[in-house]
């Protein structure tokens, strides 16, 4: 009965949400620490501001990231991007910010894990201090070896992941609420070799999931972000990845959720690449979840990168940038059938975490993944 108990924290988790959701700021929020980074991918949407030599003097202080946090709210989930997060020396005081004024639950951090040392020394006192937040860090790899260096234009690079990895992986023993993932960039150089690289990272790594993502790019007004033939590929590869790239430990229950919740997703997705219904009908950019970037920027849409105010301006509350008539006006135009049809999952992942239509279904994956694995593990 506990087991069955513990079975329904995915389903009970997105209606606490909801609640939550109701009466409180977006309960996702995604904050693009810093645009400074140590690799030139091409597909970065930040490629042009990498190298700007006053990028640090204009990112949020930590006194600015404390009022931020202090004026928000409660937070369910928080994204700390780049850029590469981990050039920031005070990565940690901005996790805590959050924890301790916005009680958040679960901290996300893709990075390309160059930085052994400091991603080492930033992340072992949060997960001891912290144990009821998740903390999970995904590794961003595109190729296996040299080709990895080579597309990130970083030597020696894919040596240094892993060895970061591995020595993460330490922490993790003793700390459960740190999780490991590997995230793919869905490329035209790589989508031939996914199975290939997944089984060379098997070898290298014990991973809790592999996730393939879509590269992030600056969309212009009214186009998608993908063909239909893009987006149908993307899909076959994602369910395809996400079935043989998962730990298969039936008592992960962060994992069964965050896998349940993917399967809708890339229902939906599917429905948008066969024209049935656009992911804007769905789209909830800005209630839901909502971007600030290392200036204080805030965008309700990634992909767009469309500001709606300032944070600076607005003395650090984001609630009076949300009730503007800069955002009215940025829903009016954006969201809705028809307006968008993007492949951005973040915000489809928020809208699908707190919809109570979706509860039952979200039940029935959770459900589903774990009568997989215990299967798997009895045969």
């Amino acid at each position: 009965m506990g087991y069955l108990t513990k079975l329904g924290s995915p389903v009970l988790q997105s209606a606490l949400l909801f609640r939550e959701q109701k009466k409180a700021l977006p309960q996702t929020l995604i904050f693009f620490v810093t645009s400074r980074c140590n690799a030139r991918c091409d597909f970065c949407l930040y490629y042009d501001q990498i190298t700007n030599p006053v990028a640090k003097e204009r990112e949020l202080t930590i006194p600015e990231v404390e009022k931020i946090a202090r004026n928000y709210g409660n937070l369910h989930y928080l994204g700390l991007s780049g850029g590469e997060p981990f050039v920031r020396k005070d990565l940690e005081q901005i996790c805590q910010a959050f924890i301790d004024h916005c009680s958040t639950q679960v901290i996300d951090i893709p990075s390309n894990f160059y930085y052994t040392d400091t991603m080492v020394e930033t992340m072992e006192p949060l997960v001891r201090k912290n144990p009821n937040v998740i903390f999970e860090l995904q590794m961003s790899i595109d190729q296996i070896g040299e080709a990895h260096n080579e597309s990130r234009k970083v030597k020696d690079l894919y040596r240094k992941a892993i060895q970061s990895f591995r020595a993460l992986s330490e922490i993790r023993e003793e700390h459960s609420n740190l999780k490991l993932k590997i995230s793919i960039v869905h490329l035209e150089s790589n989508r031939e070799h996914l199975d290939e690289i997944v089984s060379e990272l098997s070898r290298e790594v014990q991973y809790d999931r592999i996730q393939l993502t879509f590269p992030h790019s600056m969309v212009p007004e009214g186009e998608d972000l993908a063909s239909e033939e893009e987006l149908a590929e993307y899909t076959t590869a994602a369910d395809h990845l996400t079935r043989r790239a998962t730990s298969q430990n039936p008592a992960d229950l962060h994992t069964v959720g965050i896998l349940s919740v993917k399967s809708i997703y890339h229902r939906l997705l599917a429905e948008a690449v066969k024209k049935h219904r656009n992911v804007g009908s769905y789209c909830e950019a800005g209630r839901y979840i909502v971007v600030i970037n290392e200036k204080g920027d805030v965008f309700p849409c990634e992909p767009l990168w469309h500001p709606i105010g300032n944070l600076r301006d607005h003395n650090y509350e984001m609630k009076t940038v949300l009730n503007g008539k800069t955002y009215s006006d940025f829903r009016d135009r954006f969201l809705g059938e028809g307006k968008c049809n993007c492949t951005w999952s973040c915000a489809m992942h928020s809208t699908i975490s707190v919809t109570p239509k979706y509860l039952p279904k979200l039940a029935w994956n959770a459900f589903g993944i774990v009568m997989s694995r215990l299967l798997g593990r009895a045969s």
